[in-house]
Order: C-alpha cells, then sequence, then structure tokens
C-alpha cells in the first residue's frame, strides 16, 4: 500500500464519494443489525474485510451497538474525517467490526476505536483487525508516543535526564554523540506487537533486575575498560511487556547491544529491525528466579506427584495433557511473591483463591491447539500450550501474547512485575 492511499485527504475523498455518490438505505442497515444473528460456526477468516469502505453511519451504528453509548450523525462523519485508514469487518453485508488509524499529521499514528459487536466476540475478531492494520504499512507498525517533548515544562525533563546520567555514571559525561542522539529521540517511543524501543525513561536504575543481577553501570564500565571507548545507555527495548534489554551509544556514535553486540550507526533502522523481528533480541533470563523456586520446595532432581491438581483441573472439566502435566512436575504451586516492591499482586501457580479458573477453549482456533491456565495474578492468566509454549492474556486485552517455549525464562516473566503486569 502507498503512502499517499493512506493520506487523510485521499481517505476523505472516498469517504464522501461512498456518501454522496452511493445511496444508502440506512433503515437496511439498521435493520440488518438488529435482526441479523451471528453463526457461531463462522471462523475468523470467514468474514469479508474491507480497508477505507466504512461510512458514517455505519460507524454511528457500530458505536452504538458495541459501546451501548448514542453518537450523532456529524460526530460520525467527523470520526471518518479524520481517519488515517481503516478496516471494517462484514457478514455478509452487515457491518461487525471495526478498527481505525488516526494521526497528529506529523509523527504519531494511533490504533483507535476497535469495535467488536457484541455476538460475536470472542472469535479473534479484534486480533485479526489489529492484524490486517499492521499489514498494511510499516509506517502504521510503529507508534510513536511523543508526548513529553511538547510539554512546557520538557526543557527541565531533560535537565534532569542528563543529570541523572551524570550522576549514575559519574565517570563517565554525556558526550556530544549522546547530547545529541537524546536531543533528538528523547522520550520517543517506537511500539509493535508488544515490543517497544524508548529513549529517557527512568529504566536504567533498575537495570540489575532484567540483567541477570547486573547493574547497567556496571555493563557500560566493562565495555569502556574493554574499548576505551567511552558509552552511555542510549534506550531500553521491551520485550513481551516484560523482559528488557538496553542499546548503548559510544562517542563514535555507534550502538550496541548492553553485551557488546555491535548493532550499527543509524539508530532508526536498528529500531525497525528488532521490532520486526529481523533483528533478534533475546531476553535475559535472571537466575534469581531458582532462589524464588527453591523457597517453594523447588528440586530440580525431584519430580513432583501431580495426581492431586490433575484431580482438581478434571473436577472443573479441564484436560491435563502431557505439557501440563511436566510442567507442573517440575514447578511447584503456590503463592510466588513479585519481585518489584511496589508491587501488591502476588502470582498464583496452579489456582488463584476467589478467581473464577479462565477457560481458554475459546482461544484453540486462534492459537491452533489446546491450552490450559497454570497461573494468573489479579490482572493476567498464563496459559501452556499442547506443545509447551507459555501465553499470558492480561485484564484489559483480548489477545493471547505468546511469550516463550522455555520454562524458566516463563518463571522469569511471572515473578517480574512492569506496566500493570
Amino acid at each position: 500500500m502507498k503512502r499517499q492511499d493512506l493520506q487523510p485527504k485521499n481517505l476523505l475523498i472516498k469517504c464522501l464519494s461512498l456518501v454522496a455518490d452511493k445511496e444508502i438505505d440506512t433503515q437496511n442497515i439498521r435493520d440488518a443489525l438488529d435482526v441479523k444473528e451471528a453463526d457461531s460456526m463462522k471462523h475468523v477468516h470467514d468474514y469479508e474485510i474491507r480497508y477505507n469502505a466504512l461510512s458514517a453511519e455505519e460507524f454511528r451504528l457500530l458505536w452504538e451497538s458495541a459501546k451501548g453509548q448514542p453518537l450523532t450523525i456529524e460526530q460520525a462523519r467527523l470520526a471518518i474525517w479524520n481517519t488515517l485508514f481503516s478496516v471494517s469487518m462484514y457478514d455478509g453485508d452487515t457491518i461487525i467490526a471495526m478498527a481505525r488509524v488516526i494521526e497528529d499529521n506529523g509523527l504519531c499514528y494511533y490504533i483507535k476505536d476497535v469495535m467488536v459487536r457484541l455476538e460475536y466476540r470472542a472469535k479473534g475478531l479484534d486480533k485479526r483487525l489489529i492484524d490486517e492494520l499492521n499489514s498494511k504499512s510499516s509506517e502504521m507498525s510503529i507508534l510513536i508516543d511523543d508526548q513529553y517533548r511538547h510539554s512546557p515544562h520538557y526543557d527541565k525533563f531533560f535537565e534532569s535526564f542528563c543529570k541523572r546520567l551524570e550522576k549514575r555514571f559519574n565517570d563517565i559525561p554525556v558526550f556530544d554523540a549522546a547530547m545529541q542522539f537524546y536531543k533528538t529521540y528523547h522520550y520517543i517511543e517506537y511500539s509493535r506487537d508488544h515490543n517497544s524501543v524508548v529513549c529517557g525513561r527512568n529504566l536504567y536504575d533498575e537495570a540489575y533486575r532484567y540483567l541477570n543481577g547486573i547493574r547497567l553501570e556496571e555493563v557500560v564500565r566493562k565495555l569502556v575498560k574493554d574499548s576505551g571507548i567511552k558509552y552511555l545507555p542510549a534506550a531500553s527495548v521491551y520485550l513481551k511487556k516484560g523482559f528488557f534489554r538496553f542499546i548503548l551509544i559510544n562517542e563514535n556514535g555507534e550502538f550496541y547491544l548492553d553485551d557488546g553486540t555491535y548493532l550499527g550507526t543509524e539508530y532508526k533502522k536498528i529500531v525497525e529491525s528488532i521490532l520486526s523481528g529481523e533483528k533478534e533480541v533475546v531476553p535475559i533470563r535472571n537466575d534469581r528466579i531458582f532462589t524464588s523456586l527453591e523457597r517453594h520446595g523447588w528440586n530440580p532432581d525431584k519430580i513432583i506427584d501431580t495426581a492431586p491438581i490433575e484431580d482438581k483441573y478434571r473436577e472443573l472439566g479441564f484436560s491435563f495433557f502431557p505439557a501440563a502435566k511436566k510442567f507442573f512436575e517440575v514447578i511447584p504451586t503456590g503463592k510466588y511473591k513479585i519481585w518489584i516492591p511496589r508491587s501488591d499482586d502476588d502470582c498464583y501457580v496452579g489456582f488463584y483463591p476467589n478467581k473464577r479458573m479462565k477457560d481458554p477453549k475459546e482461544f484453540r482456533d486462534e492459537i491452533g491447539e489446546d491450552l490450559l491456565t497454570i497461573a494468573s495474578k489479579r490482572e493476567a492468566d498464563f496459559f501452556i500450550s499442547e506443545s509447551g509454549k507459555f501465553y499470558v492474556q492480561y485484564a484489559v486485552h483480548t489477545q493471547r501474547i505468546y511469550v516463550t517455549d522455555d520454562l524458566y525464562l516463563f518463571i522469569y516473566y511471572l515473578l517480574i512485575n512492569w506496566n500493570g503486569f
């Protein structure tokens, strides 16, 4: 898809022509929305996808159906006017779901108004809409949070940021290449598929939590000692809404990963390659997980009797497949404390008290195999698949996020807590 096809002006022309040149029978649309029943046998890919085809009347009717809130036709037309790109989904001629992208005519692209009619929910339609948006434009797949740079207090934010760096890395003052980089990218965040890269957030102070117990300043000083060149943190790489790695910049303007892996000299290309998956950045497992496991009776040489928990799952109507059995043979059930001190949440391996066990049967078509809930927090549920892959679903999202197939990396993911996790 060409960039000009996504421009608001072109989209507006399409939308106006849809309204002006094509007579819309709004009563038929309204009647169809009121009486049509969702076909429960249909798969997510059986519904028709249309691009930039959403009319103001369809938007209004879907809004009122999905959100239960009134919307005037004038408001709907204004929303369409300011839409950069839209994807709508139809069951026959009836609109059942939509998502749209808006922008600030500069840097920022936002996915907005992902709406699915009530009777069509829990079928993975929302995920398909997001996938369609991401597949149509590489520019839209990267979202940039630039709000702090436009704050009237931004200069103070930036000055404070530089002072913290100089205090943390007191033998490495902010050199010219780093200063130029910070001025360009400070407080700008690029995101895609639950991963993000951001410069300037206050993550450096807690880097030791994510770098296997090694403080970030120790990593930087080792690189300085080994190379004779000065380094400073450039950006944080935030993976799967939980794992962290760090990008460093040296005085020659070169970027490196925190383990010394050379990344290149063009920051935006590095970000693109990381978020697209072209450049694989592997999470570092923190060995502190073994201390936490040992407190709960974990012994790598001991196989846990899973008969009691198997019986409990079967009493609740869940199938207990071999991958789940293997997990519970190694990992003790019970309450685990989250590592971040400010968290008031706990993680329960097995069953979360007074919380209904999440039934993941609805995910089978999406994942392609059976899942079983194996752990929970107040705001998240965690699953294992028949093939031994681990997934998470947050309370505020309908999507399932694939985490890893590494058992102990998954346990590490359970025990860290960031951004509501």
